[in-house]
């Protein structure tokens, strides 16, 4: 996901591990939603901000990938 440019920007986090040694990042901020498809099924999409990444890391996440459900949450409470 993090690609060195040769600039001097701050280097991102290493990725907590998950008990099965599965990297897990951490999720700042839901920035927008989409409706996609997986397996004919309507399912949501977010983009979203890593803590500690700059936004070219940015990236579509779907719903079923997430386990910080509280964050997703303050995202649909400040679109209203």
């Amino acid at each position: 996901r993090y690609k060195s440019s040769g600039s001097r920007q701050p280097v991102p986090p290493a990725p907590d591990l998950d008990a099965d040694g599965t990297p897990s990042y951490e999720v700042e901020r839901v920035l927008s939603h989409r409706q996609a498809t997986h397996r004919r099924k309507p399912t949501w999409e977010f983009l979203v901000k890593w803590t500690g990444y700059g936004q070219e890391s940015n990236e579509w996440i779907p719903y079923r990938n997430f386990n910080q459900h509280d964050v997703i949450k303050d995202y649909w409470d400040s679109i209203g």
